[in-house]
Parts: C-alpha cells; structure tokens; sequence
C-alpha cells in the first residue's frame, strides 16, 4: 500500500514542505497524485510550477495519473481538506496559517531568478502612484489608507509590518485603514488608480515583472522607501526575509535510521552550504554523527548550533546526544543558541530550565551563546550578514 502524503511548496519564500504519512489509507494505489497550487495572478507562475512539479513526480513514480487543482487563497483549508492533495504549492505565509492544522515538511526550495541567494529573496514593496509628490518617504505614510493582499502574506503585509515597527514606529497605529484585496495585481493597482487607496504594499520583483511584460506602463507606479542590495535585483522597502535558515533533518523526510558514517557526510556537506546558518536539534539518536569532526566544520564555517528545548519532551533518548554535542561544541568553539521550539506563549518559559541546566553544569561560556546577550546576538548575525542585526534590542535573557 502506497501512503499518502500532503507536500507544500511555498513560492514567495520558497519552501517545499511534506505531511507525515497517512497510515491506512485505502486504495492509495489506485488513485491519482493531486497536486495544489493556491491562486495566483503571477503570469506563467501557475503553469510552470504544475509543469516542473509534474514532470519530477512522473519521473518518480511511473504510470501514475496526476491531477493538478488550484486552491482558494481565503478558502485554502476548506479545499485543502475537500481535496487531499498529496503536493500542495503555496506562497509562505499562506503555508504558516495551514501549518497550524496540517502536519507539513520540507521537501525542497524555489528559487527566483532575481534572488542571488534563496534565504533572501522575499521582501515586500510600498508603492503610489506617480503624482503623489506629498509620499516621499515611509515617514509620509504614517496616517494613509493601504491596500494590501492577504494578512498572512510575508512578502507583502507582515514584511510591510515588520519594517515600520523595525523604523521605530508601531505598526498597529501607522495606518488610517488597511483594506485588504487578495491579489496586488489587479486589485491594490486598481484601488491606487482609482485613488481608493494611498498607498499598496506588494512582492518585491512584482512591479518589475508587471512593467516587462506589458501589464503595467513603466513609471506608473513609485516605490517608497526603497531599498536596494545585491542579494535582490529589483526595488524594495523591508527587510530581506527568511533572513536566518535553519537545516534540520526530521523523520517523515529521512525515515528509520542513518549510519553514523552516512550522518557525519550529511552534516559536514550542510556545514559547507553558504545558505545555512543554524543547525536544529541535530541530538536526535536516529542520525546520531561524529560531534568532534563536525562542530569543527561548524565552527569553521560559522554555523550556529541549536539547544531545543522540547527536545527534552519529544526527543529523550538524544538527552545524552545533546550534553556530547555541547561537549564537542565547548572544545571546538562552536557556537550555540538555545531556542524553545515555542508553539505557543506558554511554551516560552517552560521549555527553558533544562537547557540553561546544562550550560551551568557544564560551565559553557556566555560568549559561546549567540542569544546569551544582545551584542552576542547582534554579532553572529551581522557575522551573517543579516540585515535584522540592526534592529535587535533588549536582553534575550
């Protein structure tokens, strides 16, 4: 029997993620490969990702029929739920409301032509028209009518809301009203022209590509408080996002169990990945791996070690893995960053003690723990080269 499976890709921030199995699912054999894509008016987008997808499943999994279905944005967990699809491609933050009823895993990553780097390449842009003379700058927005896609849309809504709160202004009062429209194309350019809005928040690259194509007359439309670096050929106003990639390895992607030999190779090719820049719960007894060799290669290549706190409650049996791998974390100056694995406010504090345990009987120096301090933080990720470093502030504990 062949078990089901719920893949996503995420388009704008460009993740493939993949559901558990599910056991006893009858006559999986006999049925087709469903593949999703949640709507989108990004012109070819659709096609061309139905196309690849299809033709790496084909490859696969010969002789197998597979349908491709488009999924409602606002209504995705209803079809998501009315369809069971086994591949579901989705744009970032539409795969963060799903996630939470949906048990979701990575698969693989897309990258747009105009990012150089994937773990940066989604940023949102503010937009107006030409002749607003009087929006110059984000400052001039505050007190405006927007128009924006969806709430959960990273690379336009909540990056739009991240950069006014990282300017010093708080983002839930910026605003005179927030009209949300679903689509930037047609509908935040319309409300613009028509002067129903002031201001639009869409992707960045999304003007661009409207403008090369013909779907918009260049010049029409005007970025506001533009942002501009190498890592992104085309105008923005946030930050860069994902921003901070963690590698992790999780059972449903490499089921039963890896020789220490075959998890040692893993490891030392992530630490060679210029992407990656934390290593989560990697104490897992499955993919056990020689910690001395590779925390020498993380080091080497500034990899951040990650301490998860609910692995004290979900993994047990890597307790020991963890104390050898903050052992050879210690000897080959590794660094570390202790994380709560929260899904919730109430794990924040809960999940914390048995960490902070074990760095004081181990006596693990403070300057090893890149969230120890505020300037431990603010130097790993300008180490990074992450944009963020600018807008930490506070004590992390």
């Amino acid at each position: 029997m062949l078990s089901r499976f719920l893949t996503v890709s995420v388009f704008t921030a460009a993740f493939f993620l993949a559901n558990l199995p599910r056991p006893g699912y009858a006559e999986a054999e006999e049925k087709s490969i469903v593949i999703a894509m949640a709507e989108t008016l990004e012109p070819g987008l659709r096609d061309h990702l139905f196309v690849a997808t299809g033709a790496v499943i084909r490859q696969a999994l010969p002789g197998r029929s597979i349908a491709f279905e488009t999924i409602s944005a606002i209504n995705a967990a209803r079809d998501v739920k009315r369809l069971h699809p086994d591949f579901l491609i989705l744009p970032s933050g539409l795969y963060l409301t799903l996630a939470q009823t949906n048990d979701l895993r990575l698969l693989a990553t897309r990258k747009r032509s105009e990012a150089a780097d994937p773990s940066r390449g989604v940023a949102a842009a503010f937009v107006v028209r030409e002749d607003r003379t009087d929006l110059q700058s984000l400052a001039d927005l505050e007190g405006v009518r927007i128009a924006a896609g969806t709430p959960y849309s990273v690379d336009g809504w909540l990056a739009a809301l991240g950069e006014i709160q990282a300017r010093g202004y708080d983002p839930e009062h910026f605003f005179s009203e927030t009209i949300f429209l679903q689509f930037p194309f047609p509908d935040i350019v319309r409300s613009l022209m028509k002067g129903s809005a002031d201001v639009g928040v869409i992707p960045a690259c999304m003007l661009e590509r409207l403008e090369s194509v013909g779907a918009l007359e260049k010049g029409l439309l005007r970025v506001v408080h533009e942002q501009t670096s190498p890592e992104l050929a085309c105008r923005r106003s946030s930050a860069l996002y994902p921003d901070w990639v963690v590698a992790s390895i999780h059972s449903p992607c490499i089921p039963g169990l890896l020789t220490e030999k075959e998890a040692t190779r893993l490891w030392l090719a992530v630490a060679e990945n210029p992407y990656v820049d934390c290593i989560g719960h990697s104490e897992q007894q499955n993919y056990r791996y020689d910690y001395d060799l590779v925390t020498k290669a993380f080091a080497k290549n500034h990899k951040v070690v990650e301490l998860n706190g609910n692995s004290v409650n979900v993994r047990r049996d890597g307790i020991p893995n963890m104390k050898l791998l903050l052992a050879a974390c210690l000897k080959n100056g590794c660094h570390i960053a202790l994380d709560t694995d929260a899904h919730s406010t109430t794990q924040l504090q809960g999940n914390m003690p048995p960490l902070l345990a074990m760095l004081e009987e181990m006596q693990f120096p403070q300057e090893l723990v890149v969230n120890a301090t505020r300037q431990n933080l603010v130097n790993e990720l300008k180490l990074h080269g992450r944009i963020c470093a600018e807008y930490i502030g506070g004590e992390i504990l």
